[in-house]
């Protein structure tokens, strides 16, 4: 990446190592959702010392957060997909823990320190799977895409190599093992099957990904303009024929 190109980082926050968790939102033109985002954020996570690292495609939201002291601010000077912000957000993540959302969702009380608790408690799980019901924008839910208390794996479970790997679409990890495991493949994959991708290679090199009892958000499937300009057939069938040849999958 160029100079010229190279994303803008303002951050209220010196360097610190004592950050239990990053928190990584990408948003993209949405500033009312970001701004009910980290607002939820703000009600419903006490007791755990967390930054808010939001990854702005062109940055429209700046003036908002500027001033907000665990918000870390990337202003990035292009729209490259939601795989490169996702990285661009973890590459710059100073806790020991990685968590990441879209924009559209909203966290419930106390989920991340369910979630950070069930980690520590389990060792031997790699990366953890936030609980999400899906939503309209009017809260309703979406019949073919949430299983109310149950682990929601949408239409991914046909879409895995293993027809029981737990696919991870809000994850919990190590800061150390998403850097070991070298971020989401953005090179394959500008947005879609990114995280399946990386929740696969998480089981292969050799640790489990377990579902998180109690940990919930609420995604708003939001059909607006740039959800609608986003959600292209032909992009989201490339992309898993990409995952697909790239796993060995006939």
């Amino acid at each position: 990446k160029s100079e010229v190109n190279k994303p803008e980082i303002i951050s209220r926050m010196k360097h610190r190592d004592d950050i239990d968790v990053s928190i990584i939102v990408p948003t993209y033109n949405r500033l009312e959702d970001i701004k009910n985002c980290v607002a939820s954020i703000y009600d419903n996570t006490k007791g755990i010392t967390y930054e808010i690292v939001i990854v702005d495609g062109i940055g429209n939201a700046y003036s908002y957060f500027s001033d907000h002291t665990p918000v870390v601010y990337i202003r990035d000077k292009e729209n490259l997909g939601a795989a490169h912000a996702f990285n661009l957000g973890f590459k710059n993540a100073m806790g020991k823990w990685i968590v990441w959302l879209n924009d559209d969702v909203l966290v419930t009380k106390d989920w991340l320190n369910i979630a950070l608790d069930f980690m520590i408690k389990n060792p031997k799980v790699g990366m953890g799977a936030i609980f999400f019901e899906e939503c309209d924008d009017k809260y309703k839910f979406v019949v073919d895409s949430i299983y109310d208390g149950v682990y929601c794996v949408r239409t991914f479970r046909q879409n895995t190599i293993h027809s029981s790997m737990v696919y991870a679409n809000f994850g919990l990890i190590q800061n150390s093992l998403m850097k070991k495991l070298n971020y989401f493949d953005e090179k394959t994959f500008k947005c879609y099957a990114s995280d399946t991708d990386f929740s696969h290679r998480v089981i292969v090199a050799g640790f489990e990904i377990a579902p998180i009892p109690g940990s919930r958000v609420i995604h708003l499937n939001k059909q607006d303009e740039n959800r609608k300009r986003n959600m292209v057939r032909s992009d989201l069938e490339d992309c898993f024929r990409k995952y697909y040849s790239l796993w060995g999958v006939k």
